[in-house]
């Protein structure tokens, strides 16, 4: 098969030979090769049959089992733990403040949940890794106002109560908190980006060889 023809599958594929006696056109669902005699639909603009559709549907839908959400949480809290001590060692040995490491912190948090719920996405681990890597910069600020030892609460209650430590930090920025603001921001649209699920444009059902019902989803 020539690269032009492998390229034509957004459109009807026509073949009277494959069609009835009278010569009526065959449409080839994109994705099982089969041909279609009744009806079909166009899924970002391919070509599908109606069992294919649903089960692209079915494959990019976020998972909603509470074991997928479980493993997603307890990956990305792990991934957040990482990017908070990678932020926190640079900011303390190294003596310089790399901002620009909270979007790997997005990155890593969107990676983690991905991979915990088999590489799927949607809403609600879109807030899990937003909430995730905005509590792993407040995590990488936590030792430079809080001797942990010396104060003698629990760590994790520490941990818990961290969120507020980001603002603290670009009070006390300053003007020049402007760009902090604008690179956790950055970081925090990664996590929610990385995390997204695919969008998925479903048009029809077309019929073959007449009108069609268009409906988008």
């Amino acid at each position: 098969m020539a690269a032009d023809e492998e390229l034509q599958f957004d459109r009807v594929v026509s073949n009277t030979a494959a069609g009835d006696a009278k010569g009526a056109p065959a449409v080839t669902c994109v994705a099982c090769r089969r041909a279609i005699d009744s009806s079909y639909f166009h899924v970002n603009g391919k070509v599908t049959c109606a069992s294919c559709r649903g089960a692209i549907e079915s494959a990019v839908a976020a998972p909603t089992d509470i074991g997928s959400f479980l493993q997603s949480l307890a990956l990305g809290i792990l991934a957040a733990i990482a990017g908070a001590v990678l932020y926190f060692a640079i900011l303390f040995y190294a003596h310089i403040q790399l901002s620009l490491l909270t979007i790997a912190q997005g990155y890593m948090v969107g990676w983690a949940i991905r991979r915990g719920n088999g590489n799927r996405g949607g809403l609600r681990y879109q807030v899990m890794a937003v909430v995730l890597t905005y509590w792993s910069v407040a995590l990488a600020y936590l030792p430079l106002y809080v001797n942990v030892r010396e104060s003698g609460l629990n760590p994790l209650l520490l941990a818990a109560t961290a969120l507020e430590l980001p603002v603290l930090e670009i009070a006390h920025e300053g003007v020049s908190a402007i760009l902090t603001v604008i690179i956790i921001g950055i970081g925090l649209y990664y996590a929610w980006h990385t995390t997204a699920g695919p969008k998925l444009t479903v048009t029809g059902p077309y019929r073959v060889g007449g009108n069609s019902t268009n409906t988008a989803i």
